[in-house]
């Protein structure tokens, strides 16, 4: 879970996707023609926080929709409501807590980290 926090953007694309196709704030970019980019030069997934399609975390589809949710829901300071960008349901209340408790886990042990090199 920690690879999703940190590198969130990477957690949810397609590893084919990736290889194929140039990406442009998480989302696949497209051009005039509303067709996917085609990448001339595709990362190698040992330089990317990937390191490996094998040792990448697979998300399945419903796993990255409230991926999705949490992180805007974060980035507006919202919970979600009925209707809106997640269901307040027991399960995605549940799950966005535990996010929430992992990102403020790993949000202090950035912090110590980055203020113990003064």
């Amino acid at each position: 879970m920690e690879f999703v926090w940190r590198h969130g953007d990477w957690a949810l694309r397609d590893c084919d996707d990736c290889q194929r196709y140039i990406f442009r704030d998480g989302e696949i970019a497209r051009g005039p023609d509303k067709e996917p980019l085609a990448n001339p030069a595709p990362p190698q997934c040992e330089k990317t926080p990937c390191k490996s399609r094998e040792a990448k975390p697979r998300l399945a589809p419903w796993q990255a929709d409230v991926l999705r949710a949490w992180r805007t829901c974060r980035q507006y300071r919202c919970l979600p409501l009925a209707g809106g960008l997640a269901a307040q349901d027991e399960m995605t209340m549940e799950i966005f807590e535990g996010l929430d408790s992992l990102s403020a886990r790993l949000e202090r042990e950035e912090l110590e980290r980055i203020t113990a090199r003064r």
